[in-house]
C-alpha cells in the first residue's frame, strides 16, 4: 500500500506523491469496490518558470546552397518566460557553421540591435562535402543543404479535369510544359501510363457505412495505356483514354485512373508530373458547410456547391428539404456489447430492466419519424461561387435533431442525394445521445468574456467541474444539474493563459469526463503588413524599389524592422521551400493537461475463446554467409554517424592503450624502487 486516507467533503482524495499507475480500493460504510490498475498522465510540473528562456530564432536567404556560395542568414533573440516572448536587444550571440559530420568551420561573435535581431554572413568552402549543414547559436539552430545541383529550367503540370465524363467515355486530360523564364516549352518529349484501380465506392451518408459494408476490400489495379507524345509550340500537350470500367452494375461505382507522366526536354532534363481522375456512372457530389451543430444564437448561413468527381464546381440545381424529428424519449447509454440479432424480452420487459439502454434502434437518428417540414427550397448552384442556403426558419425552433436532404442534378442529367443530421441547440434541454452531454458553446474567446458550455443529460445529476490554468488546478467544485442541460459560463480575465475546464460526472456506474480547452484570443500586439507596391514581371539587372506598410490592428503606423529576402523559385522543386512563417512560429511552452478522470474506472472485462487454436510455428531458417569483421564500424548510408562513431571510437581505443602503457611504466618504475631500496635526504634531529 503506497498511501492510504480518507476522502474530504466533496469526496476528492489527493495523494501526497505522484505515481505513474495506480489500484484504488474505495470503502464505505463496509462496502468495498476493489479497482483496477490504472495509468496515470497528466501534469508534472508543479511549479511556475521563474527564469527567462533565451531562444534563438535563425533564418536562411534560401534552403539550398552550391559550394562556394554564401549563406546570408538573420537571427531574432528572444527571452521566453511562462510563454510570453520578449525581444533582447544588446546580447552577445555567436553563431557557428558546422559541416555534415559535426565539425566547425566557422563563426562569428555578433550583437543584436535595438530590435533583438542580428545578422551575417558565411562563404560555403569548395571541397565541403555535400548533405545538411547548420547554423547553430547557444539558444537556437536551422539546417540547410549543401549540394552540387543541377538549377531545374522547367516543370510540368496536368490541368484540372473540368468536363464530366462516365464510364467508357473518351476522356481528354490536358497538361502544360513552361520553363521557369515564364514560356512554353515546345517539342517536349511525354512519356505517360494509365493506371486504372477499381472498386472504389463512396459512402452512403444517410447510413454512414460503404457499400460494402466493414469489409476492406482491396484495389485492383490494372495498366491501361502508356505512350509517348510530344508539346506543341506553346508547351502544351493532351493525352487521351477510354475510361473502361470494370463492369459493375452500382451506380455511385467509381474507377480511379492514375496518370504518371516523365517529361524531357532537348537536352535530357527530366521532370516528373501526375494526376487523378476519378471516372463514375454518376458524376456529381455535393459540397455544404451545414454544420453537425447549430446554435440558433449564430448565423444561420451555410453554403452549397455542385462538383464534380474530380472536385471542379458546376451548375445545377439543389433541393433542401429539413424535417422536425419525433425525439427519443430518454438519453441512452452505449451497451458494452453488441445488440443481438435474436430478442427474447420484449420491449416492455427489456425497458423495465434496463431502462438506460436502446432495446432496438431508437438511439439511430435514421430510425426517427418526421413530424414536420420545416424547410422546402430549391436553389440555383453556379460553378463560379458557392450557393447560399438561408436556415433563419430554425431560429425559433425546438432544440433537438434535425433530419437535412439534399437532391441536386447538374445540367448534364446527373443526379445524387446526401442525407445528415444536425442537431439544433436554442435553449437547454436534453442532449441527442450520451456523448453530448457536454456541449460547447463557446470555446473561443477574448480577455473579459465567458466561454460557455451546455451540460446535463435529460435528468438530475452531480457534475464535478474543474478549472485549470496551464497545469495548475484552480478551482473545483459540485454542480447539480437538473432535468435540462445547464448553460455554464468560465470568465475568462485579462491575464488569463492555457485555461481549461473539465467536467465529471457519475451516470450508471460509470463516469463520463469531457476536458474542453479554451482558446483565448489577443491581436493586440499583432502587426499588419500591406505591400504599397508589386509586380510580377521584372527584368533581369533592373533595380527595383517596393513599398511595404506595416501597422497595428487599429491601422496605426509602426516603426518596425523587416527582414525581405527573394531566391530563385525553381530551387523548391529540388528541396523543400524556406519557411520563414514555419521559423517564426513559436508554439507556447508546452502546458500538459491536469490530470483527466478515468472513464472506464468501474468496468472490468474479461474475454473467453469459444474455440480454441493451436497454433503451429514453423521455423524458417534462414541462410547465414561469411563477413567481415569491421571492428565496430557502421555504415547506415548517406548522412552517416557511423563513420563519425568509428573515429571517436578508434580515439577511444588510441586513449586507452596510451594510458595502459603509462600506467605499466609506472608500475615497473615503482616495483624497482621497492627492490632496490628508496633514497631518503634529510636532515637527523635526534
Amino acid at each position: 500500500i503506497s498511501e492510504s486516507g480518507i476522502s474530504n467533503k466533496d469526496g476528492a482524495y489527493f495523494l501526497n506523491k505522484i505515481l505513474n499507475d495506480v489500484s484504488v480500493d474505495l470503502t464505505v460504510s463496509g462496502d468495498t469496490l476493489m479497482g483496477k490498475t490504472a495509468y496515470i498522465s497528466g501534469a508534472r510540473n508543479d511549479d511556475e518558470d521563474d527564469e527567462p528562456e533565451d531562444k534563438t530564432v535563425l533564418f536562411t536567404d534560401r534552403q539550398i546552397y552550391r559550394p562556394g556560395q554564401t549563406i546570408y542568414f538573420k537571427g531574432l533573440q528572444l527571452s521566453v518566460l511562462n510563454g510570453k516572448s520578449k525581444i533582447t536587444p544588446g546580447k552577445e550571440v555567436e553563431v557557428t557553421f558546422s559541416d555534415v559530420n559535426g565539425d566547425d568551420v566557422s563563426s562569428l561573435k555578433l550583437k543584436s540591435n535595438d530590435f533583438g535581431t542580428f545578422s551575417g554572413s558565411f562563404i560555403i568552402p569548395q571541397n565541403m562535402l555535400g548533405g545538411d549543414v547548420e547554423l547553430e547559436t547557444d539558444d537556437g539552430k536551422i539546417e540547410v543543404k549543401v549540394e552540387e545541383y543541377k538549377r531545374p529550367t522547367f516543370q510540368a503540370e496536368f490541368s484540372a479535369v473540368k468536363e464530366s465524363y462516365r464510364l467508357n467515355d473518351s476522356v481528354t486530360v490536358k497538361g502544360t510544359v513552361t520553363a521557369f523564364s515564364g514560356y512554353g516549352l515546345s517539342q517536349a518529349r511525354v512519356a505517360y501510363h494509365i493506371v486504372r484501380s477499381q472498386n472504389q465506392a463512396f459512402y452512403n451518408d444517410a447510413m454512414g457505412k460503404s457499400l460494402y459494408g466493414s469489409r476492406y476490400i482491396p484495389p485492383v489495379t490494372e495498366e491501361i495505356k502508356a505512350d509517348t507524345i510530344t508539346t506543341d509550340d506553346q508547351g502544351k500537350f493532351e493525352l487521351k483514354f477510354k475510361a473502361t470500367g470494370t463492369g459493375g452494375d452500382l451506380a455511385n461505382t467509381a474507377c480511379s485512373y492514375a496518370i504518371n507522366a516523365d517529361v524531357t526536354d532537348a537536352t535530357g532534363e527530366t521532370h516528373s508530373a501526375q494526376t487523378n481522375v476519378l471516372i463514375g456512372k454518376n458524376d456529381i457530389a455535393i459540397v455544404n458547410s451545414i454544420p453537425d451543430v447549430l446554435f440558433t444564437k449564430d448565423s444561420l448561413q451555410a453554403f452549397l456547391s455542385i462538383n464534380n468527381l474530380n472536385g471542379q464546381p458546376q451548375n445545377g440545381r439543389v433541393k433542401v428539404n429539413i424535417y422536425a424529428l419525433q425525439q427519443a424519449e430518454s438519453v441512452f447509454i452505449n451497451r458494452l456489447w453488441q445488440k443481438p440479432d435474436k430478442y427474447i424480452l420484449t420491449d416492455a420487459d427489456f425497458k423495465k430492466s434496463f431502462p438506460q439502454y436502446a432495446y432496438g434502434n431508437e438511439d439511430v437518428f435514421s430510425t426517427w419519424a418526421k413530424t414536420t417540414e420545416v424547410l422546402n427550397s430549391d436553389l440555383d448552384v453556379r460553378d463560379d461561387k458557392a450557393t447560399p442556403v438561408d436556415l433563419n426558419t430554425l431560429r425559433n425552433k425546438p432544440s433537438g435533431v434535425y433530419r437535412v436532404v439534399l437532391s441536386a442534378w447538374n445540367t448534364a442529367g446527373d443526379t445524387t442525394s446526401v442525407t445528415k443530421y444536425i442537431e439544433l441547440v436554442s435553449e437547454p434541454a436534453k442532449p441527442s445521445n450520451i456523448n453530448n452531454w457536454v456541449t460547447p458553446m463557446l470555446t473561443e474567446v477574448k480577455p473579459g468574456d465567458n466561454a460557455e458550455f451546455l451540460v446535463g443529460i435529460g435528468q438530475k445529476i452531480n457534475v464535478l467541474m474543474e478549472r485549470y490554468h496551464g497545469d495548475k488546478l484552480i478551482s473545483s467544485k459540485w454542480i447539480t444539474i437538473g432535468g435540462k442541460q445547464q448553460s455554464i459560463k468560465v470568465p475568462i480575465g485579462d491575464k488569463d493563459k492555457d485555461v481549461a475546464v473539465q467536467f465529471m460526472m457519475v451516470y450508471q456506474n460509470r463516469t463520463y469526463n469531457s476536458y474542453q480547452k479554451i482558446t483565448i484570443i489577443d491581436n493586440d500586439n499583432e502587426l499588419k503588413l500591406k505591400l504599397l507596391t508589386f509586380r510580377n514581371k521584372l527584368q533581369p539587372g533592373q533595380k527595383e524599389q517596393w513599398k511595404i506598410q506595416v501597422s497595428n490592428k487599429n491601422n496605426e503606423k509602426q516603426v518596425a524592422e523587416m527582414l525581405v529576402g527573394m531566391y530563385d523559385a525553381s530551387l523548391d522543386d529540388i528541396t523543400t521551400g524556406n519557411s520563414w512563417e514555419a521559423a517564426l512560429y513559436s508554439p507556447d511552452k508546452y502546458q500538459p493537461n491536469y490530470f483527466a478522470w478515468n472513464s472506464y474506472g468501474f468496468i472490468n472485462t474479461s474475454v473467453t475463446n469459444a474455440v480454441k487454436i493451436n497454433e503451429v510455428d514453423y521455423t524458417t531458417l534462414l541462410p547465414d554467409y561469411e563477413r567481415l569483421n569491421l571492428l565496430g564500424y557502421n555504415y547506415y548510408g548517406g548522412y552517416n554517424p557511423g563513420y563519425r562513431e568509428y573515429l571517436q571510437t578508434i580515439q577511444a581505443n588510441l586513449k586507452a592503450t596510451e594510458f595502459d602503457r603509462k600506467l605499466a611504466a609506472d608500475f615497473l618504475k615503482n616495483a624497482a624502487l621497492v627492490k632496490n631500496g628508496y633514497i631518503i635526504t634529510g636532515k637527523v634531529i635526534d
